[in-house]
């Protein structure tokens, strides 16, 4: 009898799909970046492009080796329960493999294949900076929800650059990077991924500029960086900001170029399930928005880009954020040496780097700004001490 310990790396089924298991009768196909290895004479699955290895114990070996042959998840069902395996764990064994491989783009359904085989359904074409993109739609998969996010980035252009493809496909949504499968999603979860995807592209395809994390705004030609660490509430501020009139620039991605210059990247502000309540008077619409689920366990709703400043210009004023529960708001001064190292700090890839001209560049410019550490609690304080400030 297989063992039925060890199954897999993580045995718990994934949250991507519901009870449901719709692949019983399909053909799986092997993703050309899987490979199944013997480490130790262990059974080790190895996803290359994710660069992750899974253990598996004899029944998982054998579920993926019989998969693999193009024999059908029903079928290899029977085949455990022959080996003396009951019905309920031959089904849950099966079940769990199978939806963890086809989530994780190690298998994809054969149905989902042919339909990435016919002409798309629609396409939409983004142009974020140094990324062109064209996204494809077959099956089941609908642009609606990806322009009520996306639109801003939205071009007229056709031109060669990254291919996404998403299928629709028995109330999963499977993402493909050109013709690789990236795995399947439910649909509260795809547009959190497609906004990781393009996001990692987007940084792969920028290579002459500092990428960081912060929110940028804009009123009155003066411009606003907002620093601090996840969950400081940088896209709550914004939000707020944009409410009473700010210009939205970003809430995640701040762009230095080289002559010490910053733009954000527009991508539309996720609002956490924790901060509806705080944004709903500066953002009424957050209450009609679906709810998405991203990958970090985080519900969230994406708040359609109003107007967007995408203009490289000086950063007049910083803020490091610093959120205490009770506390009064207040502007502290600090040295624009925390400010420049605070940056370099929160870089958005540990690959990327600045260049020493375009670090004094910068250095000169935040040196002529206003740089202090907001300290606060309630939004609509913090909002008239910031809008206080910019109006001396």
């Amino acid at each position: 009898m297989p063992s039925q310990r060890g199954f897999l790396s993580t045995s718990r089924r994934s949250e991507r799909l519901s009870t449901e298991f719709p692949w019983d009768e399909s053909r799986l196909v092997v993703s050309a970046a899987s490979h199944l290895l013997c480490i130790g004479n262990r059974a080790t699955l190895f996803c290359e492009r994710r660069q992750q290895l899974f253990g598996l114990n004899p029944t998982a070996d054998l579920i993926w080796r019989s998969l693999a042959k193009g024999t059908q998840p029903g079928q290899v069902q029977r085949e455990l329960v022959d080996l003396g395996l009951t019905d309920a764990q031959a089904e849950s064994f099966i079940q769990d493999a199978t939806s963890s491989w086809v989530n994780g783009g190690q298998l994809t359904p054969g149905e989902v294949l042919d339909q990435l085989a016919q002409p798309p359904n629609d396409e939409r074409h983004v142009w974020i900076h140094d990324l062109k993109a064209r996204i494809n739609f077959f099956g089941d998969a609908t642009a609606e929800p990806f322009d009520a996010v996306f639109s801003q980035f939205s071009s007229g252009e056709s031109a060669p650059g990254f291919n996404l493809s998403l299928v629709g496909c028995k109330g999963r949504f499977f993402i493909f990077d050109g013709g690789k499968p990236l795995g399947a999603f439910a649909p509260r979860q795809v547009i959190p991924e497609l906004k990781a995807v393009l996001t990692e592209q987007y940084v792969a395809a920028v290579q002459n500029s500092f990428l960081f994390h912060g929110a940028f705004v804009v009123r009155r030609s003066r411009s606003l960086l907002l620093c601090g660490s996840p969950g400081a509430g940088k896209t709550t501020l914004s939000v707020a900001l944009v409410g009473t009139g700010y210009e939205y620039c970003s809430d995640d991605i701040v762009r230095l170029e080289r002559d010490g210059k910053a733009r954000g990247i527009p991508f539309s502000p996720a609002v956490k399930r924790d901060a509806w309540p705080l944004v709903a008077p500066y953002a009424p619409e957050i209450d009609r928005l679906p709810t998405y689920h991203r990958a970090d366990g985080q519900d969230v709703r994406y708040l359609p880009v109003r107007n967007s400043n995408e203009a490289s210009r000086e950063i007049n004023y910083v803020f490091l954020l610093a959120r205490r529960p009770g506390a009064t708001v207040a502007l502290e001064t600090i040295e624009p040496l925390e400010v420049v190292s605070t940056i370099l700090e929160s870089a958005f890839s540990t690959k990327r780097s600045i260049e020493a001209a375009a670090l004094v560049s910068f250095a000169r410019m935040i040196e002529a700004a206003g740089c202090y550490r907001l300290v606060y609690t309630e939004l609509p304080e913090t909002v008239r001490a910031i809008d206080a400030l910019i109006r001396e």
